[in-house]
């Protein structure tokens, strides 16, 4: 699978356990939210977990989520930002729903439809920056 998948299915579990779990923060495992399939590697490990690392990097970068800290692929005091959980709240344009995005994330998570939950982060990413324009800055 393409990093870019890989990117907005775990987008979308650790959006979605964090939407259900507000405000309680959890610790998650990388176990818990990857792929099984480990055929590509990065650098001597499975590319499925430097995706899932990277992923949570990046949004805890971009002001989605925030993290106590992280050791041994297990990120501890994770939950949704201010900005995450307004993001998790809007009601999507793009599609036919009554529904938050969080809501529309959890419904297809349990559904199983990777493809429809890909399109729908994608839409959520696109959303957010028109909401949160120019929040990343350079480190």
């Amino acid at each position: 699978m393409k990093n870019i998948k890989l990117f907005y299915l775990y987008t979308a579990r650790v959006l979605g356990t964090l939407y259900v779990e507000f405000p309680i923060s959890v610790v998650t495992k990388a176990e818990c939210v990857i792929s099984r399939d480990h055929d590509e590697m990065h650098h001597g490990e499975p590319i499925e977990y430097v995706v899932f690392e990277e992923t949570l990097r990046w949004l805890n970068k971009t002001g989605y989520i925030f993290y106590e800290h992280e050791k041994e692929k297990m990120f501890f005091g994770l939950t949704l930002t201010e900005k995450g959980l307004a993001l998790m709240n809007v009601i999507p344009t793009s599609i036919e729903t009554t529904s938050s995005y969080g809501d529309n994330i959890v419904k297809m998570l349990d559904k199983g439809n990777k493809k429809q939950v890909r399109k729908l982060v994608a839409s959520i990413l696109s959303d957010g920056a028109k909401i949160f324009p120019n929040c990343l800055e350079e480190s």
